[in-house]
């Protein structure tokens, strides 16, 4: 039987975090992984000479703990466009960061999806949150984001063609429920900086997380089986000795391999469909929203257009999220997302090429509420809980994650408790 100070389950943003510091302590650590990647959530893959991210995503290089943990020049990350595009009323309407792009003022003055005071109280909100640090932000009063933006002042016709979308897009979520804490944080990361994406997909940050960590740390294809008393049983019959255990596990997971424990398994789900053309329906890198709250699309994107990578020489590739509950099959809901948006780029995209679409049924932790007093938790002695689940969706608490609960194990070992309680999740 194989022994170790930690033994991780699930080589996660969190899992890998906590690794990394452990290891930097002097502690052997070993992270059990079933699948054959690093990442959970968070990968890339290749197909058919294009990168497919497994579910739209952007690398937003304001969030603090990415700022402060991962080496973007590694990433080598390039820029999206500083701003969004709504379709609303059979024409894309700009709405962009003022303090990025001055010269977008004059077609955001024009845009039919807002009123003259909308735009006016868009430019507040963006200025009020500017002067807001990450503590004010978490510590304003809680109310969901609908309850907020409609009290700010804005009108149901902003709401709906702007911000309704851009939370599906962000949160995946359709009903605005979203904490008010988290909308603000994300509008603060979203124009404090850029959104951008890795040369190698968003899959490569886990990947460079991964290699920095000592040689065979990692186990792939390893399925857990069951833990308890210090051990970590595989299907396989292997048995893995750990004097700590953090579980990074996908919290729909927990209950299955240690009875009696049960994470937030309540999620939003995601399909993202991917297509290849050999002319992008835009010009500009940047993403595209379905205002009119008609249809299944949330959101399209061109990432060939942030990082030629993403394709091959003389493609583009596509990326289309649908977040709205259907009844399509796979063949139906491709023919339903090109007819929709033909509308919006006309019919060069009956000429797009589908490649693979992903259905993410545990993308982000569903949360009506978000506490940031816990960002990871120790359930006995010797067992831990990470990930983000615990906080809320993101890879910015997912890190943090990793980070805490490094140091509660780091501390258990260095003052051991003679009794601890058992806690719940």
């Amino acid at each position: 039987m194989q022994e170790y100070d930690v033994v991780i389950v699930g080589a996660g943003i969190s899992g890998l975090t906590a690794a990394s510091i452990l290891q930097k302590k002097g502690l052997s650590v070993k992270i059990l992984e079933l699948a054959s990647e690093p990442g959970g959530r968070m990968r890339s893959e290749n197909y058919a000479g294009f990168i497919l991210d497994r579910g739209f995503h952007l690398f937003l290089q304001a969030l603090p703990e990415a700022k402060s943990t991962l080496d973007y020049q590694k990433l080598e990350l390039k820029s999206l466009y500083p701003g969004i595009l709504v379709y609303y009323k059979g024409a894309f309407n700009i709405i962009s960061n003022p303090l990025k792009k001055s010269l977008d003022i004059l077609s955001m003055s024009v845009a039919s999806n807002a009123t003259f005071w909308d735009k006016i109280k868009l430019g507040k909100l963006f200025n009020d949150i500017q002067q807001m640090d990450e503590h004010e932000i978490f510590n304003i009063p809680e109310k969901t984001s609908l309850e907020f933006l409609t009290e700010y002042g804005f009108s149901n016709k902003i709401i709906q063609s702007f911000f309704k979308p851009l939370l599906s897009t962000a949160f995946l979520e359709n009903e605005m429920k979203t904490s008010s804490r988290l909308l603000h944080f994300n509008l603060k990361m979203l124009f404090s900086e850029d959104a951008s994406l890795p040369k190698e997909g968003i899959g490569a940050v886990p990947k460079m997380m991964a290699a920095a960590l000592l040689p065979d740390t990692i186990q792939y294809k390893a399925k857990v089986k069951h833990v308890h008393d210090n051990m970590v049983e595989l299907t396989s019959g292997e048995v893995i000795s750990g004097k700590k255990i953090i579980l990074s596990a996908n919290a729909m997971d927990l209950e299955k391999i240690c009875p009696g424990l049960s994470g937030n398994i309540d999620a939003h789900h995601v399909s993202t469909l991917y297509f290849a053309a050999s002319v992008a329906p835009v010009k500009k890198p940047i993403v595209m929203l379905n205002g009119e709250g008609k249809g299944i699309v949330n959101n399209a994107f061109v990432p060939s257009l942030v990082q030629p990578s993403y394709a091959p020489s003389g493609m583009h590739l596509i990326s289309v999220n649908v977040t709205k509950p259907n009844d399509f099959d796979d063949y139906e809901l491709v023919d339903q997302v090109q007819m929709e948006l033909i509308e919006w780029y006309g019919t060069q995209v009956s000429q797009w090429e589908h490649l693979k679409t992903y259905h993410i049924k545990y993308a982000i932790p569903r949360k009506k509420s978000i506490s940031f007093s816990a960002y990871s938790k120790q359930i006995s002695e010797d067992l831990f809980i990470c990930g983000d689940h615990l906080t809320y969706g993101s890879l910015n608490a997912a890190l943090r994650s990793g980070k805490e609960v490094a140091l509660r194990v780091e501390q258990s070992i260095e003052q051991p408790v003679e009794h601890f309680t058992k806690t719940a999740i």
